[in-house]
């Protein structure tokens, strides 16, 4: 490959020193802000405790069920990867080790302090601590030691590895480790040294290469030395500082720091119970030496002066309450503690009294100590027989001291504050909590007593040898599995006594009577030295909690033995660490899971012949010293199979040990455990199978090996990244980076990857070599004789292959991750001048900060498309930064998929190929556009083959140099197949038809997910499109504001019809071609639904496509624009029954349309409905029309209704505005209207035109609608009183309505009308008299024609039998006559057959006489 590849093809756009940073908060990110939040927080927990993580993948056992989370909820065995299970395997067993029972809550679970302590057989292979080593005094030392009489005190400085040793006035300090017999002395302190203390100093006070202050008392000063410790040259220097500060009289012999601020604290036993602080600095003033001292537990000027003790008369500043007594000894301090995380100083006096003070730190930087919390002897017990009643422990409890006090930290205990020891060897176990302020209290709440003491074990020995029972108390073989259920459950039981009597003994246990010193060694190790005056030596014990019982049974019992004797024992010192596993309480006791990854705990014990190294046995020390099948089974039972397994599988592969030893572990583990195993209440299929302790022994191992680093993230951010309060980068800071690299390495060591990727290796080629022997680990065979079959055997065979195919895919990945983080710190340090940097110096500053919050399970389980990406994206960096270098890429790809090959794929390959042939395609001359295009379609096809691990971006930056070299069609078909090239396609087509389907859609679905990773890709498009636009609408401009339009004519010309066409208005023609003959049905309804957004979509219209009436048919069911385009592409293409059909149902539809826009609707549709159709769709076209012209009426009568409520002056706006809202809208049926609005608000005119249109045929309905209109005409004029005349008002009221109702008999029926009219007239205003002729007016005004009124009126005078109402007969003849006359008037061919003598004769009506009745009798011809 050419040199120049590389950095135009992978480098983003890098953000430079002048560019706005804004990062983009991503999902790791998220996840990474958490864990840093509760990191900082009170407590600093492992990330297990903050995210939960999933249980084993559908796992059945006790052991399996663990806490899940929602996004990892248990991993199905036949459809999860084989790598998913391995990882959710992973998780679930770091999270069960990281969540055992905390030891405060297990320990006051019993009514008897439960004990393993056999004398005299002792622990046996079980037992807890072993003496490693013996380290000598050197021998001019011993010989002063032994030859003086002087104060002599000896410690170890575990800080610098150092032992210390003091006689009189002189220091020592020798490397206890070394064969050497150097040793440093300082002799220049004048008076005897009463203790040293070895601290850190502050910051700022003196040179960087000072790492230590020693701090020397003597009784009349304190001295401060410079020590300056090269820890790989063990190189020691002391310098004498020149600070020191006068304590005459204090007699200083504590020294504690606080870690926070560096601050030291101090007390002696010359002023009585005060804390002192001591202070220095690198400047000297006025009223400040260098170093000086204040006391923080008086006032004024007594802060300087200490009060004596010895010398009467100067405690003039008065005595504080803890002096008054009547004790003649003064009280002072014997013990100074501080609990670091909870910044508490604890301090015990010698009348035993515990004090507790808050450390405040003020704003400026200095301490001070808030008023004490004090419990007394009699505190401790008072609340002791509160809580548990302890009267029958008085034994014990009786005039006790306090020898000693030791902090429980809030890593260990959430309540748990302080452990103090009696001089019986009895812990108090104190609860504390700190609220705001200075306010602390305490409470004693648990009393652990010693075990029986030999007394007690005498007597149950002489009892049993009474019984006729083997007098010693040792265990048959045959009683094994009886002695671990016994001793860990129930120690009475195991002895043969009641649970009082065991519990009485213990109160009156003499065995630790005589305690001299003790020590508890986190995690609540008891180490303690009895002095034996008999004998004229120290004994040593220790009480050890049993980890494996507390984790496995949530049971707390200790195991408790006698070590050695001394002649002289100075003190224990913890050399190492604490094996604890997580820094929270749940999880802090567990050391199981830190066995293989943190040193086993030792403890130096200081006496006279020497300092004696004890070290504690771990479960693999133990199983390894005693390698049998008994020390198995006992393991086994005590601490479950899978823990046995999986430590005879670490043993297996354990380096340099013996075949024997190694073969004997491998047969334990393969025929050690339980096999895969199928509750017979489940169904027999592979997901209801609890799998083999071999496979958990694994999973074990594994996770505990990686356990430190799993949840870690991987790469480090340098040192100017800050973070804000909510746990996420700033921007700021990383603005003021120049380069804008965050990245400056790997969080995890190279020896730390070493050691981890050889141990991968050594585990793996076990499982190889052992597969034939391990159940599983070959895909099953099964022989079928005699037609005989096991279906539970078969499927839990099957299970368990499939559980350790998973381990080996797991394995193998987590073996090729490693690999590749060494590859990228070899690649760091391939020369002097390479860094880190340097290989992240490609990445944009987002990806960067991705890659920080990477943790390594993430990095394994590589799953996620951010996950991916980011990978990619730094092994892309890594080929830029050596293709710059001039190395051959296909060399560094070759290194990588030798090495790890899962993350230097065959897909990734041909993306480098792909874009060094793109970069190719760059590279060539226009002139050569068919070499170009050669070079393109190929980069194209390889990205094709790679398209599943082709990730977005990469594809984005194809598009990019495809669009540089104007490839804007062959980029969009591209992008449009690799579309459609995801598995994923149906379920993206499957979203896309629910979505114009379905009100409502699942939200985060997977069909929603895959849709939207495909609208990506069109989205792409889309931009391209405006890309290719605003080049063509610029490059026509361009050339339209010059002055010779013609100067390129290579690359513009005008067609017939004077459109001018460029280079970029030939590319946009093609790309939109491109667009419109892809076949793929999502991307066009996109594409359609993209010209809307564009503000184009009339576009749509003129759309030759097989998808375009699709996409308007099913936009229109939700969509009302889409619907009116709809409609006009319909009429466009002469489809008017569809259009009309459409307008139709829109008129009908749910749509927020008005009243007014609906009855548009119809009519355009009643429009179409007249147009010319074929004769197929004709007589849908008829009843079409019809359905559209009843739907007019009614939808007029509802906007006459709502003008009606309107203009009513009885209705208050609200009403109105909720009838506008009710009926200006969708067009209701016509019993709606009138039984909701009508009906109730007496629009009588209304309910008689509904009555019509209805064709309602009830004659009294009808005429009781008239009745109540009649009677409103009256009230409105009764109450208006207008200028006219009553029966005026009525006759033109009536005949508005009449014109409206005339054509329909039984709405308008005549007869039944004039005699309601005529009596409504005369009656309802007797004093007008109403013209003649009025009625018969009112009906030919309304439309009555004169012969249909004629008829009716003969017919009412010939058939009247009643009046209605008094002269009713003479007024129905007087109209008649007013009726014939006016009719004879208007009437032509009346006058030509009836003679006018006749009609002017008439004066009474009568039927006889009537001229033109006799007309029509005698000629028999109709008028």
């Amino acid at each position: 490959m050419p040199d120049h590849f590389g950095q135009v093809l992978w480098s983003k756009k890098t953000t430079t020193a002048n560019d706005d940073v804004k990062l983009e908060r991503s999902e790791l990110q998220k996840k990474a802000a958490v864990r840093r939040i509760v990191q900082n927080g009170i407590r600093r927990p492992t990330p297990l405790r903050m995210l939960k993580m999933p249980s084993y993948p559908q796992m059945n056992g006790t052991d399996s069920k663990l806490d899940t989370s929602k996004e990892n909820s248990d991993i199905k065995l036949t459809t999860s990867t084989p790598l998913k299970i391995g990882t959710n395997a992973i998780n679930s067993a770091i999270s069960k080790d990281n969540n055992t029972v905390v030891l405060s809550d297990a320990i006051s679970k019993y009514a008897i302090d439960n004990y393993n302590f056999q004398p005299p057989l002792g622990l046996g292979p079980f037992s807890r601590f072993e003496k490693s080593n013996i380290l000598n005094f050197p021998d001019r030392l011993f010989e002063e030691y032994n030859s003086t009489e002087c104060i002599t005190n000896m410690g170890i400085f575990q800080q610098i590895g150092k032992a210390w040793l003091t006689v009189d006035n002189k220091l020592i300090i020798f490397n206890f480790k070394s064969a050497t017999q150097d040793y440093f002395t300082i002799d220049e302190i004048r008076h005897s040294i009463l203790t040293v203390k070895l601290i850190k100093p502050k910051p700022n006070v003196f040179v960087d290469s000072v790492n230590y202050l020693l701090l020397v008392s003597t009784p009349i000063d304190i001295y401060i030395f410079a020590v300056e410790y090269n820890s790989v040259k063990d190189k020691l220097e002391i310098f004498n500082t020149g600070m020191s500060v006068s304590t005459q009289g204090l007699i200083v012999d504590h020294f504690e720091t606080f870690d926070k601020t560096h601050d030291i604290f101090f007390c002696g036993k010359g002023d009585s119970v005060n804390v002192w602080k001591l202070s220095y600095s690198n400047n000297e003033e006025w009223f400040h030496k260098k170093c000086n001292k204040e006391c923080l537990t008086r006032n004024s000027l007594s802060t300087v002066v200490p009060t004596f003790n010895k010398v009467p008369g100067l405690n003039i500043f008065g005595t504080s309450d803890s002096e008054i007594s009547t004790n003649n000894e003064r009280e002072s301090i014997s013990q100074m503690q501080i609990d670091q995380s909870r910044s508490i100083l604890y301090t015990l006096s010698t009348r035993s009294v515990v004090r507790a003070y808050r450390i405040k730190v003020l704003s400026s930087g200095t301490v001070s100590l808030s008023h004490p919390t004090a419990k007394g002897p009699m505190d401790l017990l008072k609340d002791l027989s509160t809580t548990y009643g302890l009267s029958n422990l008085t034994p014990q409890t009786k005039n006790f001291k306090l020898l000693k006090i030791f902090p429980v930290t809030n890593f260990e205990s959430n309540s748990l504050f302080l452990i103090a020891i009696t001089n019986t060897g009895s812990r108090i176990f104190i609860n504390g909590s700190a609220n705001l302020g200075d306010g602390l209290a305490l409470i004693a709440s648990h009393l652990k007593l010693p075990p029986p003491d030999h007394k007690f074990f005498q007597k149950v020995s002489d009892e049993k040898a009474k019984q006729g029972k083997d007098s010693s108390l040792a265990i048959s073989s045959n009683e094994s599995s009886k002695l671990s259920e016994n001793i860990y459950g129930n120690t009475a039981s195991f002895l043969n006594v009641t649970a009082l009597q065991l519990g009485q003994a213990q109160s009156v246990s003499e065995l630790l009577t005589g305690l001299k010193n003790c020590e508890i060694i986190s995690p609540n190790i008891f180490f303690g030295i009895l002095r034996l005056k008999s004998e004229n030596t120290d004994r040593l014990f220790v009480s050890t909690p049993d980890y494996g019982v507390l984790k496995n049974n949530n049971s707390y019992v200790e195991d408790f033995e006698f070590l050695d004797s001394y002649g002289l024992i100075h003190d224990i010192i913890q050399l190492t660490p604490t094996f604890n596993a997580t820094e929270t309480p749940a999880g802090y006791y567990n050391q199981f899971a830190s066995q293989y990854t943190k040193d086993p705990l030792e403890v130096a014990v200081l006496t006279n012949t020497g300092i004696h190294i004890y070290r504690y046995r771990t479960p693999d020390l133990i199983l390894e010293d005693s390698l049998n099948d008994n020390t198995f089974k006992a393991f086994a039972e005590k601490y479950g199979s899978r823990e046995a397994c999986s430590t005879t599988l670490y043993l297996s592969c354990r380096f340099g040990k013996s075949e024997d030893n190694k073969n004997k572990a491998t047969q334990l583990f393969i025929c050690g455990g339980q096999n895969a195993s199928l509750n017979k209440n489940l169904t027999p299929v592979v997901d209801n199978v609890e799998l083999s302790d071999r496979f958990y022994a694994v999973i074990l191992l594994i996770s505990r090996m990686f356990r430190d680093i799993w949840f870690k993230e991987i790469f480090k951010l340098v040192p100017e990244i800050k973070f804000d309060s909510n746990g996420f980068i700033e921007d700021g800071s990383v603005k003021k980076i120049e380069d804008r690299i965050i990245l400056s390495g790997l969080t995890i060591s190279r020896n730390t990857i070493e050691y981890l990727l050889s141990s991968l290796l050594i585990i793996l080629d076990f499982l190889e070599k052992n597969k034939r022997s391990i159940p599983g680990a070959l895909p099953p065979t099964f022989n079928y004789e005699n037609n005989f079959r096991d279906r539970d055997f078969e499927v839990c065979s099957q299970a368990e292959h499939i559980g350790f195919r998973a381990i080996f895919q797991l394995l193998n990945t987590v073996k090729e991750g490693l690999s590749f983080l060494l590859f990228l710190i070899e690649e760091s340090e391939s020369s002097k001048n390479s860094s880190f940097k340097d290989l992240v110096r490609f990445m944009s500053v987002q990806d960067q900060a991705d890659l920080s919050s990477l943790t390594f399970s993430q990095f394994i389980d590589n799953t996620e498309e951010q996950t991916q990406r980011l990978l990619k994206e730094i092994l892309f960096s890594i080929i830029n930064r050596n293709i710059v270098r001039g190395i051959s890429v296909d060399l560094i790809i070759k290194n990588l998929q030798e090495r790890c090959g899962s993350f230097c794929s065959t897909s990734d390959v041909l993306i480098f190929k792909a874009f060094e042939t793109l970069k190719r395609a760059k590279d060539i001359s226009k002139r050569d556009p068919n070499l170009r295009v050669k070079h393109l379609q190929a980069s194209v096809d390889l990205l094709k083959q790679a398209n599943n691990l082709v990730t977005f971006d990469t594809i984005k930056e194809a598009v990019e140099i495809m669009l540089e070299v104007n490839y804007y069609s062959g980029a969009i078909e591209f992008l449009l197949d690799m579309a459609n090239a995801s598995p994923n396609t149906t379920t993206s087509d499957a979203y896309n038809s629910d979505y114009y389907s379905s009100d409502k859609l699942l939200t985060n679905s997977s069909k929603e997910k895959d849709y939207e990773k495909r609208h990506m890709f069109y989205k792409n498009v889309f931009d391209i499109l405006v890309d290719i636009d605003t080049k063509a609408v610029e490059s026509v401009q361009l050339i339209n504001d010059t002055e010779n339009r013609f100067q390129n004519e290579e690359n513009q010309f005008i067609t017939q019809n004077g459109d001018l066409i460029t280079e970029f208005t030939q590319l946009r023609d093609t790309s939109y071609a491109t667009c419109f003959a892809y076949q793929d049905k999502l991307f066009h309804y996109e594409f359609y639904k993209w010209f809307i957004e564009q503000g184009v979509g009339e576009r749509l219209l003129d759309i030759e496509t097989p998808y375009i009436l699709g996409f308007l048919q099913e936009c229109a069911v939700k969509d009302l624009q889409m619907a009116k385009l709809l409609v006009a592409f319909h009429s466009k293409h002469e489809n008017y029954y569809a259009a009309a059909k459409i307008l139709y149902d829109l008129a009908n539809s749910d749509f927020t349309i008005s009243l007014s826009d609906r009855v548009q609707y119809l009519s355009q549709a009643n429009g179409f409905c007249n147009c010319v159709c074929p004769p197929s769709v004709r007589q849908e076209m008829i009843e079409m029309s019809t359905f559209i012209a009843d739907l007019i009426a009614v939808s007029n009568i509802q906007e006459i209704l709502l003008q009606t409520i309107i203009s009513d002056e009885r209705g208050t706006e609200e009403s109105k505005s909720k009838a506008k809202e009710d009926l200006d809208g969708k067009i209701l049926t016509i019993s709606e209207l009138f039984n909701d609005f009508i009906n109730p608000l007496g629009y009588y005119e209304l309910a008689l035109i509904v009555f019509r249109i209805s064709d309602y045929r009830n004659t009294d309905d009808v005429l009781s609608q008239w009745e109540l209109l009649l009677n409103k005409w009256h009230t409105d004029y009764t109450k208006n009183r207008p200028n006219e005349s009553f029966y005026t008002v009525v006759s033109n009221l009536f005949i508005s309505v009449g014109r409206k109702l005339r054509d329909t008999e039984t709405v308008f029926p005549v007869p039944d009308l004039f005699r309601l009219l005529a009596k409504f007239i005369n009656q309802s205003q007797p004093s007008e008299k109403a013209p003649v002729g009025i009625i018969v007016d009112i009906f030919l005004k309304s439309g009555v024609t004169y012969d249909k009124l004629y008829y009716t009126l003969k017919e009412m005078v010939e058939s009247t039998t009643f009046e209605p109402f008094e002269g009713f007969t003479k007024f129905l003849k007087s109209e008649m006559i007013y009726l014939i006359k006016n009719w004879y008037k208007t009437d032509r061919r009346l006058r030509d057959v009836v003679s006018s003598d006749q009609i002017l004769s008439m004066t009474d009506y009568q039927v006889d006489t009537d001229p033109i009745y006799n007309y029509i009798r005698t000629t028999g011809i109709p008028i």
